[in-house]
């Protein structure tokens, strides 16, 4: 029998997918909402294990991209409030 694994997790969820993926997003950024820095940081994992579990169809170099960003944002973050 031949396995094709290159199925895309929008045709196992659909619009739920997505809506569930929204939902853990927001909730692993809601967690950490008294720091800027943990939000950022939480917000980028939850689209990690969204896109892990394959309920938003993103790319390897879509995530990496979005981590830079996060990164590049953390690194603003902490050069204002040191100056």
């Amino acid at each position: 029998m031949w396995v094709d694994m290159s199925e895309r997790g929008y045709n196992y969820f659909g619009n739920l997918g997505i809506f569930l993926a929204s939902l853990l997003v927001l909730t692993l950024g809601l967690i950490a909402l008294s720091s800027g820095v943990w939000t950022i940081v939480f917000i980028i994992i939850g689209l990690i294990i969204a896109s892990i579990t394959g309920l938003l169809d993103m790319g390897y170099y879509l995530v990496v991209w979005i981590s830079c960003v996060g990164g590049l944002i953390i690194y603003k973050l902490a050069s204002i409030k040191r100056g």
